[in-house]
């Protein structure tokens, strides 16, 4: 009896930990990497939305809200820029990176990190990534939002890009 309680139990706490996990939020993948590090069964859950851009709600700063972990479709036209807005916690090592749309013309894209008022420049890049794409990565000191620009690398590039950030918590302490 007590076998059959305990299953019905954790079969209960897998359920209602599976249904709060329809988003990649960083607590909750924090509680499945928890769960997961105590040899529990491994939950399974839709780790990323595909977000298309919003004109003109992106054209300024702040920018249009966006989940790490999430996939952001942009179109850059001539003198175009896209901004969007996203949080990660102290400790996380974040990556935010631009690359091509399948099937569709490419872009020579350049990216400048800013804090959440829109005035302090974090950093930039143009071609750290795939091709002519760009990526910033590094460790988030303490618990933010900030802005992310993504522009052409001059104001006649135009074309179609992909957006991805990923905020990933440190691994436990031993």
């Amino acid at each position: 009896m007590q076998r059959l309680l305990k299953a019905s139990v954790l079969i209960a706490a897998i359920a209602l930990v599976t249904a709060s996990l329809v988003t990649a939020d960083t607590t909750k993948q924090n509680l499945i990497d928890e769960w997961n590090a105590k040899g529990n069964p491994t939950v399974k859950f839709a780790a990323q939305a595909d977000v298309n851009e919003t004109e003109p709600l992106n054209d300024t700063c702040p920018g249009e809200s966006f989940t790490p972990g999430d996939v952001y479709h942009g179109e850059l036209t001539t003198d175009d820029c896209d901004w969007v807005e996203f949080s990660c916690n102290a400790g996380d090592r974040v990556v935010i990176e631009t690359g091509p749309e399948a099937g569709l013309p490419t872009v020579d894209t350049f990216l400048e990190l800013y804090s959440d008022n829109c005035n302090f420049f974090e950093a930039s890049d143009d071609d750290a990534g795939a091709g002519l794409y760009s990526r910033i990565e590094g460790t988030i000191v303490v618990d933010a939002t900030f802005q992310v620009k993504v522009r052409g690398f001059s104001g006649a590039s135009t074309g179609f890009y992909q957006l991805s950030i990923t905020c990933t918590p440190p691994p436990p302490p031993n």
